[in-house]
């Protein structure tokens, strides 16, 4: 009985031991989640005004995609 017990006792610490490091690592993920965002530069590729703008035409794999613009 008193193994059974014994047992029973290290698996519930276990358990929240491994809870506590489940959650810390989650909370550390959305942190860095939450950087890596923030921290990006944006780069200009190219500065068009919307009136200039008739169709945008894009190769995705292999196809072409073409996006008219209507008034």
């Amino acid at each position: 009985m008193k193994k059974r017990g014994l047992f029973l006792v290290t698996g519930a610490v276990l358990l929240c031991l491994l809870l506590g490091v489940y959650f810390w690592m989650k909370k550390q993920n959305e942190t860095e989640d939450a950087t890596t965002e923030t921290d990006e530069e944006t780069e200009v590729l190219i500065s068009v005004s919307e009136d200039e703008i008739k169709n945008l035409t894009f190769r995705i794999e292999n196809n072409n995609v073409t996006w008219t613009k209507e008034e």
